[in-house]
């Protein structure tokens, strides 16, 4: 069982451990204040319930983000967010150059706020945010 990011990290291979790394380190940076863990066997951040989560696969990493949908009606500028279920969206990427940090810490920043605002997005119904 992992404990840890960093641990979940370091049982990569070293090339995905890269991106993984990348992506929580832009995470971290744009939400400095959520708390981080590993949870359903992928490293999690929460404020106000779980905001996103990283998941590596054998060939690409997700960056998922429970408010996705909301995103990606709302505050996608780069179109990032793939996905049509009604709440989740995921971002998928194979490389660090793949890696479009700016637009990564901007859907991280809004997502927070949006859990800020409406609560944990896991519990009961959902408030959504609207135009």
């Amino acid at each position: 069982m992992t404990r840890s990011v960093e641990e979940y990290i370091a049982n990569l291979p070293p090339a995905q451990a890269a991106v993984v790394r990348l992506l929580c380190d832009v995470i971290r940076d744009a939400a400095a204040e959520a708390r981080e863990s590993v949870k359903w066997a992928q490293p999690v951040w929460e404020v106000h319930g779980p905001v996103c989560s990283v998941k590596a696969f054998r060939s690409y990493t997700n960056v998922n983000f429970w408010r996705g949908a909301e995103l990606a009606a709302h505050r996608d500028p780069g179109g990032l967010l793939l996905g049509a279920g009604s709440q989740m969206r995921h971002i998928r990427v194979a490389t660090v150059g793949e890696i479009r940090a700016d637009l990564l810490r901007t859907l991280v920043s809004e997502a927070v706020e949006l859990n800020r605002r409406f609560g944990d997005p896991t519990r009961g119904q959902v408030t959504r945010a609207r135009d």
